[in-house]
């Protein structure tokens, strides 16, 4: 049974990156469309396709594919905990780390730190514009040591895969916002420029996130197959 699921969400990472491109396209008529007419809303079919607003179906369509990870990454420690294998603990931490980006994705609970840091350190230009980036650097910092030993364990074609995943995803939700925080508060405003950036920004969670899908599934598979 476990062999016919894995064979049916084989197919997923492709319907994922067919919903993507299918947005990605609609992100960039938005923009071209506010840019060249006076028409910013089209019956509220604007907001609902920009990359650069909360609460759309590009906000929403990030969240579910967290909550799929964490769903596959949990289905992993599952099994891994039947077999006492020593690495379930961090595949348990790493659903939960998932679970709770698929809420702050939908939610933007990391956005609510802007406000009082921006106050309490004067942090209204510059590279830190958005603020919650600091708190974040230091959190995938701690991450990263407490998942060392786990990353090193696995496979090389799972090292880079994964790797690969994290390089993309946190390079646009730190990386680039960082980046666009410089630009957005240098030019008072959003145009043109930081619309593109926020383009990429979220260009690249996504694509970090379906990378991350992909070799979560991929590894499912291979686990069953050497188990046979």
């Amino acid at each position: 049974m476990i062999g016919i699921k894995l064979e049916k969400l084989y197919k997923l990472p492709h319907l994922l990156v067919g919903i993507f491109a299918s947005l990605f396209i609609l992100n960039l008529m938005t923009i071209i469309i506010t840019q060249t007419t006076d028409h910013n809303l089209i019956y509220g079919l604007i907001p609902q396709f920009d990359f650069d607003m909360e609460n759309n179906i590009p906000t929403y369509f990030s969240s579910v594919n967290l909550l799929i990870c964490a769903l596959l990454v949990f289905s992993i420690y599952q099994s891994h905990k039947k077999r006492n294998m020593f690495d379930s603990r961090y595949w348990f931490f790493l659903s939960i780390l998932f679970l709770y980006l698929s809420i702050d994705e939908s939610a933007s609970i990391h956005e609510m730190l802007i406000r009082p840091m921006r106050d309490s350190f004067n942090l209204s230009s510059g590279w830190f514009f958005y603020p919650w980036v600091i708190p974040a650097i230091i959190i995938c910092f701690i991450l990263a040591l407490f998942f060392l030993k786990f990353y090193l364990s696995l496979p090389s074609r799972y090292r880079f895969l994964f790797g690969l995943a994290a390089a993309l995803f946190i390079g646009g939700a730190i990386g680039m916002e960082i980046i666009d925080g410089f630009v957005v508060a240098g030019t008072s405003g959003v145009n043109l420029t930081t619309r593109l950036l926020i383009t990429l920004e979220e260009t690249l969670e996504m694509a970090g996130v379906i990378i991350f899908i992909y070799a979560l599934i991929d590894y499912m598979k291979s686990e069953t197959q050497s188990r046979q």
